[in-house]
C-alpha cells in the first residue's frame, strides 16, 4: 500500500491522501467510517480507489477478491429494507444487482 499522507483537521474517518499520478486523492478509512474495530494493516490491505462525485476517492479495505467495473445505468437506489436497520442513505447511496457467479 502507498504512503499515506495524514491531513490536519480532517474527520477521523480520513486516514488522508496519497499521490497517485499526480492526482491528489483523498483516502477512507471504511472501518472508521462505519465504527468497526481496527484491524492491523496486512499484505492483503488495499486501497480501492473510485470515482465518486466527479473525481476520485480512495478506501482502505481488509481484502479485496476481484474487481468488475459497473457501468452508471446498473445503478439504482438501495433497497429499502437495507435502509430500515438503521443504515443512513448517506452511507449506502446506492446498489447494483449482479448476475449469477459474482
Amino acid at each position: 500500500m502507498p504512503t499515506v499522507t495524514k491531513m490536519p483537521n480532517a474527520p477521523d474517518y480520513m486516514d488522508g491522501i496519497i499521490n497517485l499520478r499526480g492526482t491528489v486523492v483523498p483516502i477512507i478509512s471504511l472501518r472508521k467510517r462505519f465504527d468497526l474495530c481496527e484491524c492491523e494493516r496486512d499484505n492483503n490491505s488495499r486501497i480501492l480507489v473510485m470515482e465518486v462525485d466527479d473525481g476520485l476517492t480512495g478506501f482502505i479495505v481488509d481484502s479485496v477478491s476481484e474487481v468488475i467495473r459497473i457501468r452508471s445505468n446498473e445503478i439504482q437506489p438501495p433497497p429499502s429494507l437495507a435502509l430500515s436497520g438503521g443504515i443512513s442513505q448517506d452511507s449506502l447511496p446506492a446498489s447494483s444487482i449482479m448476475p449469477k457467479g459474482y
